[in-house]
């Protein structure tokens, strides 16, 4: 996940101290260190209940933060504030939207993340919350396939223009947008839009977008969709999913499976712009495609599962490639155990553990979460002992940048705390030892904080309901660890059968009582 270049005209400094929870004790770090040596995390302790309840604050805190700054008109966003008080976002010449090229690769794995606290969330309160902003993210990527014009290309990011007819956005985005150039050092006819923007097509013509999409921008929000149909049952929601993933596929058969927008321009402006959809992409986004619609697609997923390869090399050189492939492991696995039509289970969680045994000295979280949610593995004590440990050490919100003054190679992974402070900190090589210095008010969103935490809540590896040691009231009739309206239609289902008055009074004495662990 490539990031664009922004003219950056002024900065404020400020000095800051590492702010976080309590996290790690002296032996639960050393435990780490291990690993990274090559150890076998045997000497891991597991999270004390305080250490746990500290990681789901931080984890909710990231969450609720990002709700509020981070996904403005709908999509993924760093932002640039005024100040640390974040009154207001900094406006042109600055730009106060950072990171928009990667946008939608991030906002299909915030939309990941949205679907696993859905699926292990019992209140249903917050579960209709979450529906909720599950179908907003959905919507816009609707927007993000119609808006080029060419039905199923997936743009970068759009955003509504203030000045349409000017191709001006607003004064947050107008700093990248108008400097959008994917092959640099070429010039637009238009001041506000970079020669990779483009105003929306017929329809969408108060949209401005950006082009020169790439495989990165098609395996976040394949993550996405994967996720929701995982985890989501609600019809409207799966057929919003069908509807993207069914344009993509088209438009990607039309274009001989090559990512196009038939807009940008080449090396040399000679011919247009295209990247190769990898086999390994174009099976996931085909398991995807044969969740969601199997009658249309599950022969042509069948064929694209046995042309990509069993096994895969991590990337040293370009470390955030290995995002990407535990993106896509993620959504081979999850959807290939829910088909009892096909039989790829033993391909992508046999290529799912080489890909891990190769990452387990990394001290990356996501890999880790990624690889515990998709096999239950909680055995293995490094993946659990990687998971928990370099989150619950992970600072907490807010998160700002800050300047690196000084990276000294390492041999083996350094702790989270000693990591350069990025976007999504796990896509970032983990073999240097960071000293930062000065702050200037640009907050990163945090999906490197609560999408690896519900991972870990999807591997059962923080407090549920259902854990050894839950316990349940007397009225708690489903053992959901909530006394409500279910419970109440249980006992009316068998009133005087076998409840009494007497019951009642008892179940009346516990209305709306909770003991559910994660709550």
């Amino acid at each position: 996940m490539r990031k664009n270049s922004v003219l950056i005209i002024s900065i404020v400094f400020v000095t800051l101290a590492t702010v976080c929870f309590a996290g790690l004790t002296g032996s639960q770090r050393q435990a780490l260190t291990d690993i990274a040596n090559g150890g076998t995390g045997i000497g891991w302790t597991d999270l004390t209940l305080a250490q746990k309840q500290e990681l789901k604050s931080s984890a909710n805190l990231y969450l609720s933060t990002y709700y509020s700054y981070h996904i403005p008109n709908g999509l993924n966003a760093d932002v640039w504030f005024v100040n640390f008080n974040r009154t207001a976002v900094v406006t042109y010449p600055n730009p106060g939207y950072l990171g928009l090229g990667d946008s939608a690769t991030f906002t299909g794995m915030y939309l990941a993340a949205l679907a696993l606290k859905y699926a292990n969330t019992t209140d249903e309160s917050e579960r209709l919350v979450l529906l909720v902003r599950i179908n907003s993210v959905l919507d816009m990527f609707g927007v993000l396939i119609h808006v080029s014009g060419k039905t199923g290309f997936l743009a970068r990011h759009a955003v509504i223009m203030s000045v349409p007819a000017d191709g001006k956005v607003p004064d947050q985005y107008l700093q990248y947008y108008s400097t959008y150039d994917h092959f640099k050092n070429r010039t637009s006819s238009n001041p506000n839009l970079g020669p990779d923007a483009f105003v929306g097509a017929t329809g969408y013509t108060n949209y401005a977008w950006l082009g020169a999409s790439e495989r990165d921008t098609y395996v976040g929000v394949n993550f996405g969709l994967a996720a929701v149909l995982a985890k989501i049952n609600d019809q409207n929601t799966r057929n919003k999913v069908k509807n993207i993933i069914h344009a993509i596929i088209q438009d990607l058969t039309a274009s001989d499976w090559y990512i196009r927008d038939g807009k940008s321009g080449g090396f040399l402006n000679v011919n247009l712009y295209r990247v190769s959809v990898t086999s390994t992409l174009k099976a996931a986004l085909l398991r995807t495609a044969a969740t969601a619609d199997p009658t249309l697609y599950r022969s042509d997923y069948i064929s694209a599962a046995n042309n990509a390869p069993s096994l895969n090399t991590l990337n040293s050189s370009e470390y955030y490639a290995n995002t990407l492939e535990f993106d896509l492991m993620y959504a081979l696995n999850v959807l290939e155990a829910m088909d009892t039509t096909t039989s790829f289970d033993s391909k992508w969680l046999g290529r799912l553990q080489n890909d891990w045994n190769q990452a387990a000295t990394h001290l990356n979280a996501y890999f880790a979460g990624v690889y515990l949610a998709c096999t239950q593995n909680t055995s293995d004590a490094k993946a659990v002992a990687t998971l928990l440990g370099e989150l619950a050490d992970f600072p907490s919100a807010p998160r700002w940048w800050r300047e690196t003054l000084s990276s000294i190679s390492s041999s083996t992974a350094s702790h989270v705390l000693n990591r350069e402070i990025d976007d999504f900190l796990w896509e970032r090589e983990p073999f240097n030892i960071v000293t930062l210095g000065n702050a200037i008010s640009v907050e990163y969103p945090g999906i490197d904080v609560f999408l690896p935490y519900w991972l870990a809540c999807e591997a059962r590896l923080t407090d549920y309901c259902g854990q050894q040691g839950t316990v349940y009231l007397n009225a708690d009739m489903d053992h959901d660890c909530y006394v409500n309206f279910v419970d109440l239609k249980m006992l009316a289902d068998k009133w005087l059968i076998d409840y009494s008055f007497y019951d009642f009074a008892s179940f009346s004495a516990q209305w709306l009582n909770c003991t559910d662990p994660a709550n």
